[in-house]
C-alpha cells in the first residue's frame, strides 16, 4: 500500500491552526480567568474537528475508509495487548532488581473531582485524537516522502519535544516512536490512536491505583 502524503500546504494550515487555537486558549485563560482544563477540553475539540477537515480533504487520513477502519482498530488493540504484555515483564525485571518503576510512569492527577473527570477526558479521549491528527496525520504524513525513518524518528522528536514539560519525557518519547512505528507499519492513523488512548488510559490507573 502507498503512504499517504500530505503536502505542505497542509502542514502549514495545520502548524498555524493549532497556533492560533493554543494561543486563543491561553488569552482565554489568563484574561476571562477560565479554569485551565475547562481551556484544554475547548482547545482539543476544536483541533481535531479543524484538523480532522484539513486532512480529510486532502486525503491525509490513512486507513479511514469502510475497509479500513476494522483493520486499523483491530491492529490498535492487538498492538496494545503486546505493548501490555511487555510493560508488565518490564515491571516485574524491576522489582526483581528491586527498583521502582512506578515514578518513571506516574501522572500527577488533579485533586478535585470536577478536575480529574475533565482531564481524564482530555487525557484519555479528546486530546489523543487531537494529538494523532496532528503528529501521526499531518507531521508524518509531511515527513513521509524523505522515508519511513525520518518520518518515524523526526515526528517521535517533535512529539517528545513539544511535551517537554511532561513529568516522564522518556515515556513521552518512548511513545512517540512507538505510535509513529505502528501508523507506518499499519498504514493508518487508527492504530497509533488506539494504542495512544489504551497507553494514556493504562498510566492514569496506575497513577489513581498507586498515587
Amino acid at each position: 500500500m502507498a503512504p499517504v502524503l500530505v503536502p505542505l500546504t497542509v502542514l502549514l494550515n495545520a502548524v498555524g491552526w493549532v497556533l492560533g487555537i493554543e494561543l486563543a486558549g491561553h488569552l482565554t485563560a489568563t484574561r476571562l480567568n477560565v479554569p485551565p482544563l475547562q481551556v484544554l477540553v475547548g482547545m482539543r475539540l476544536v483541533e481535531t474537528v479543524v484538523l480532522g477537515y484539513l486532512l480529510k480533504s486532502r486525503g491525509g487520513l490513512a486507513g479511514i475508509d469502510s475497509a479500513g477502519w476494522r483493520h486499523g482498530i483491530g491492529r490498535g488493540l492487538v498492538w496494545s495487548a503486546g505493548i501490555a504484555v511487555a510493560t508488565c515483564g518490564g515491571f516485574l525485571l524491576c522489582r526483581l532488581i528491586d527498583v521502582n518503576p512506578l515514578p518513571m510512569v506516574r501522572v500527577a492527577l488533579p485533586s478535585q473531582a470536577l478536575d480529574r473527570w475533565l482531564f481524564l477526558a482530555v487525557g484519555g479521549g479528546i486530546g489523543p485524537v487531537a494529538e494523532e491528527l496532528f503528529f501521526r496525520g499531518a507531521v508524518f504524513g509531511y515527513l513521509r516522502r524523505w522515508g519511513a525513518w525520518p518520518a518515524v524518528f523526526v515526528s517521535a522528536a517533535v512529539f517528545a519535544g513539544l511535551h517537554a514539560s511532561a513529568t516522564v519525557p522518556v515515556t513521552q518519547l518512548a511513545g512517540g516512536l512507538l505510535f509513529a512505528a505502528a501508523r507506518e507499519r499499519e498504514q493508518s492513523i487508527l492504530t497509533p490512536l488506539v494504542i495512544h488512548l489504551t497507553g494514556n488510559w493504562a498510566l492514569f490507573a496506575l497513577s489513581f491505583l498507586f498515587p
